[in-house]
């Protein structure tokens, strides 16, 4: 019980670390905060739910995977870029920064998925 704990903070701190240094990178960059921010986001959680799973945890990187998605759905549904608060650009709906989301998840995911074994070199 004790490790799911550990889990789930260390999770939930990642998605909150991560997604404010996303914004905060975006912002510097210019652009899109939001994007970048559920990217960032999105990449780190699968990965260190991955790694702080105690049982499971390609299925555990799964789950989080999908939940995650679901919840990038609800806050990114209705989306407007560049913003609603700007007042001289087209607010455009779009669903970019769901998509750099979910893809940043996949992106994690596949790292996970896939067998890298580091040999070292014979000389």
């Amino acid at each position: 019980m004790d490790r799911w704990l550990i889990f789930f903070f260390a999770v939930f701190g990642a998605f909150i670390l991560l997604g404010f240094s996303g914004a905060y990178i975006g912002m510097y960059l210019k652009i899109s905060e939001v994007s970048l921010a559920g990217f960032m986001s999105a990449f780190g959680v699968v990965n260190i739910s991955y790694l702080a799973a105690p049982r499971n945890p390609k299925l555990v990187a799964i789950i989080v995977f999908s939940v995650g998605v679901l919840v990038a759905w609800f806050l990114f549904q209705e989306n407007f870029f560049p913003a609603k608060s700007n007042k001289f650009a087209l607010n455009i709906f779009s669903n970019l920064p769901l998509w750099t989301t979910i893809f940043g998840g996949l992106l994690s995911l596949l790292i996970v998925f896939l067998p890298f074994k580091y040999e070292k070199e014979k000389t």
